[in-house]
Parts: C-alpha cells; structure tokens; sequence
C-alpha cells in the first residue's frame, strides 16, 4: 500500500512538473515548451505505460485553457513510450546515448507536432519563436512544409535535449 501511494504522489508530482512549466513557457513566452521533464522522468522510473499517461494528462489538464492541446496528447505520449523504452535499455548511461535518444525524441515529435500544427494552426507552431522562424523561412521563399518543420524543430530540439539531460 505505501508503495503504491508513493507512486501515486510520483506521477501527481511529475504531472505538475509538466503542467507548470507549460504555463511558466506559454507566459514568458520562451522558445521552448518545459512541458516534457515530468513525462521523461516518469518514463524513466515507472515505464513507457506510465510516462504516456502523465504526457497524456499534461495535454488534459492543460486542453481546459485551450482546447486544441488534446489532441497534442498524440506527442506527448509518443514522448512518454520513447523514454521509457530506451530508458530500460540504458540510453542514459552516457552523454552520446542520451544526446542520441534527444535526435529521436525530437524527430518523432515534430514530425506528429507539424502535422497536427498544420490541421489546427495553419502549419503554425502556436509558440511565438516558432512561428517567427516559419515567417523568417517564408519570406525567404522556401517551401511551406520546409518552414512549418524548422518553425517545429526550432522550438522542440532545445525543449526535448534539455528535458532528457535533466536525467543524465
């Protein structure tokens, strides 16, 4: 019994983690979005399953300001299942693995990320560096899918390193 509500006050914890420092980025408007750290340490300790629910519950708690983050649950999941499944096979052992699983983690979210920006936001990222980035692309003449993806990657690459170097 002590062990499961230890566990339970773990997750809640973790939760919050995700939730405030979505709230601190959004306010402060920063490059990042701080709303991973809670999922990745829960992935770490307690699993894939449970790294996807707290991920999951983040977006939640957070679609009650702004809808359109349910569906973002999508990317915070996939960050949750990642991390914990590397995590069991020690790729935070080193700085070289972990920097690895970062490229990973931040490859598959912007690629789930600039889809789901591109259905609900017009391909913007909803972060206003990000979207800087995509007008600063646009204007030069790239591509549109080009500029939706580096305007992604830009506000994601620091996010998803900074989060998984919390564990290392």
């Amino acid at each position: 019994m002590k062990k499961k509500v230890s566990t339970a006050v773990f997750v809640i914890f973790c939760i919050l983690i995700d939730y405030l420092g979505k709230i601190f980025s959004v306010s402060c408007q920063l490059p990042l979005w701080l709303d991973s750290v809670g999922t990745v340490l829960t992935a770490y300790v307690l699993g894939p399953v449970s790294g996807a629910i707290v991920g999951a519950t983040n977006n939640i708690l957070y679609g009650m300001q702004e809808p359109v983050a349910y569906i973002y649950s999508i990317t915070s999941i996939s960050i949750g299942v990642l991390v914990g499944i590397f995590a069991r096979r020690r790729f935070f052992d080193s700085i070289f693995l972990t920097t690895s699983l970062s490229v990973l983690v931040t490859t598959v979210t912007v690629v789930i990320s600039t889809v789901l920006s591109f259905v609900f936001y017009n391909g913007m990222t909803g972060n206003i560096w990000g979207d800087g980035v995509i007008g600063y692309m646009t204007e030069k003449g790239y591509s549109p899918l080009l500029c939706y993806i580096a305007g992604e990657f830009y506000v994601d690459f620091m996010d998803k390193l900074l989060s998984l170097y919390f564990l290392y």
